[in-house]
């Protein structure tokens, strides 16, 4: 029996216009190819109000989207279904010692700042980034998937024109294996040389790394991931501790891969797009 597949995306305060307006999502869920069972909308925005719901509405009364949601409706519900607690990733660093790892560094932290107050000689500072605005959305759009697969992809993404959609097909099939927790399509904008590295089959290539711009996963596999599993500190800190950051973790700790189709390839900040957002207003 064929699977069923959600396409989803989100929205922002900079750029809700864009995405809501009228026939917008229809063009850039058209570029994928293939016929999509559910398409959803995750709003992300600082406020919730009455012009972004009425938009959101005219979205799915012309079919732009099936469903939407607001995160600040769900997101308490979404991250008590993850048991994730916060998206808060602390980077300590020392001023005096350099190479310490983050663990000695947290060692130093506590036993400095806690135990007996700041010492005149290894001086540790803290800065905290809080990850949750951006990974609060995929989360989101995982939680309220129904199908058996979900296609996201961020906003400031695209597929090339006249993409194909056999690395879909495929990548479902492969997804079945146990190693593969996600597949997607080559960026443009880098050199196929930075692949080499990767171990490939006929069509895709298996990377080692995650990436939330764009992904295709078996609903089952994302809702079971452990988002808690140990940091493998391979992200910038402003990063550390969001969604991209916790699937590589979980990736890291399990021995799993994603796929990366050879063939078919999406745009990050496509022209559409930015010209959009840096119109002056």
């Amino acid at each position: 029996m064929k699977k069923t597949i959600t396409v989803a995306t989100a929205c922002y305060d900079r750029d809700w216009r864009i995405i809501l307006s009228e026939g917008y999502l229809t063009k850039i869920f058209a570029r994928f190819n293939y016929n999509f069972d559910k398409k959803i909308l995750i709003i992300n925005t600082s406020k919730k109000n009455n012009e972004i719901k009425e938009a959101a509405l005219r979205a799915v009364s012309s079919g732009d989207i099936d469903e939407f949601y607001f995160t600040e409706d769900i997101k308490n519900e979404v991250m008590d279904f993850f048991n994730i607690k916060d998206f808060i990733y602390t980077d300590y660093f020392s001023l005096f010692k350099k190479g310490f790892d983050v663990s000695a560094a947290k060692r130093f932290y506590h036993f400095y700042f806690k135990k007996k107050g700041k010492s005149k000689f290894v001086s540790i500072r803290k800065k905290q980034y809080d990850c949750i605005d951006y990974s609060i959305s995929p989360l989101c759009a995982i939680y309220k998937a129904q199908t058996d697969c979900l296609l996201y992809f961020t906003e400031d993404c695209a597929m090339n024109d006249n993409s194909g959609s056999e690395w879909i097909e495929k990548a479902i099939c492969l997804l079945d294996k146990e190693e593969y927790i996600a597949a997607r399509p080559i960026d443009e904008d880098l050199d196929i040389r930075y692949f080499e590295e990767y171990d490939k089959d006929d069509e895709f290539y298996i990377s080692y790394l995650f990436t939330d711009r764009m992904f295709l996963s078996n609903v089952s596999d994302l809702k079971a991931i452990d988002y808690n599993c140990e940091d493998q500190h391979k992200y910038p800190p402003y990063g550390g501790a969001g969604f991209e950051a916790k699937v590589y973790n979980y990736m890291a700790v399990n021995n799993k891969f994603m796929l990366i189709s050879q063939n078919e390839k999406y745009i990050h900040e496509y022209d559409e797009y930015m010209n959009e957002i840096n119109m002056p207003d």
